[in-house]
């Protein structure tokens, strides 16, 4: 049951969250060098194809209408959210404060002990406006999130002192490394009919795959329905309605939320041994992630002392795929399954199924 565990931990998890990326510790450990702007912005991208993976993948064929039947199908579910290329990268505007080790490295051309101290205590406790420019979460690793500083000067004891205008590298680079799909897959379990309904569930239970990260846990429940199971004269093709929701955690640090209402129509060619489907579906969804993590930087008081100081930050981060249209087709060879689909949407996605139907 533990190796059973890990395995589906590893189906789910790993894909989105850490391909490329060498432990899963990284995750956490890169956005504690974030303020809460520069965080959103490297997160953002990534949300929005999270959001776009988990409300893909969910319908192929439509239930049966029968009154009773047996039907189960189980396997695994791939999906991938194609990212543009302006996904990969941020700039924008904001306010910062910098870290005594910054300081440091931005008064290096201040000479006199006294009034460097003095000026590093300022920059690590007054807020400027500076640009902030660098790769998201789907950038490249090589590329690291930089900071504009504009020249500013100091008077200390009488003299002036300049911090000239620079560029201060966080040493945080794009995770996933310029990748163009964020993947996701998940084992999936669709029972039906009953009526014309059938449901289906992804579950991953708790599983502690990191001591930084805790605890990650991940349910997915959907249900269709068949109208033809109310029609006196059925329809030529089988029309379903759909609603699908689900949650994923990731220790204290993420979780998301993702729902989606559709109609999705299917028609079946060919015998109950060998046959295809082709499907077709439109729908609306949402999703949203949380983030909550603590925001660590150090600061140099006045008596020239560098205090250790951990905020709380936590952001809602709003998916923006609103409605899809969906395109694929099903095959059925005894009982192997295989379905391929394209779905159309803001962040366009593809998702395929391999498992066992009976």
């Amino acid at each position: 049951m533990k190796c059973l565990k890990r395995v589906m931990t590893l189906l789910v998890i790993l894909p989105v969250l850490f391909s490329h990326m060498t432990n899963a510790q990284s995750l956490n450990e890169t956005i504690n060098k974030l303020s809460k702007q520069a965080a959103q912005s490297y997160l953002g991208p990534a949300s929005n194809g999270f959001g776009a993976n988990l409300n893909s993948g969910w319908a192929n064929r439509a239930p049966k209408s029968s009154l009773l039947g047996v039907d189960i199908q189980f396997g695994i579910v791939a999906m991938g959210a194609m990212m543009p290329d302006e996904n990969k990268t941020f700039n924008f505007a904001g306010e910062y404060s910098f870290t005594a080790a910054q300081a440091e490295q931005m008064t290096g051309n201040i000479s006199n002990s006294q009034a460097r101290q003095q000026i590093i205590s300022k920059l690590t406790t007054d807020k400027f406006q500076v640009g902030f420019s660098g790769p998201t979460l789907m950038g490249k690793k090589n590329e690291h999130i930089m900071i504009a500083f504009t020249e500013k000067q100091y008077q200390v004891n009488g003299a002036t002192y300049t911090v000239p205008s620079q560029k201060v590298d966080l040493g945080v680079g794009g995770l996933l490394d310029d990748a163009s799909i964020l993947p996701l897959a998940a084992p999936q379990l669709t029972v039906g009919t009953v009526y014309g309904t059938q449901v289906s569930f992804r579950y991953v239970p708790s599983v502690k795959i990191s001591s930084e990260l805790g605890e990650t846990k991940y349910f997915g429940f959907g249900i269709e329905h068949n109208i033809n199971a109310w029609l006196p004269v059925p329809l030529p093709v089988d029309v379903a309605l759909g609603f699908f929701t689900q949650n994923l955690k990731v220790g204290d640090v993420l979780e998301s939320n993702a729902n989606e209402f559709g109609i999705y129509a299917s028609r079946t060619f060919g015998p109950g041994a060998v046959n295809v489907t082709p499907y077709v579906g439109a729908s609306v969804q949402n999703s949203k992630t949380t983030v909550n993590y603590n925001y660590q930087y150090t600061i140099r008081n006045a008596q020239g002392l560098d205090e250790i100081h951990s905020d709380k930050i936590s952001f809602d981060l709003d998916g923006e795929n609103t409605s899809k249209l969906t395109m694929g087709v099903a095959f059925k060879l005894a009982y192997v399954n295989l379905n391929v689909d394209y779905n159309i949407a803001k962040y366009n996605t593809f998702s395929a199924g391999f498992g066992f139907i009976f």
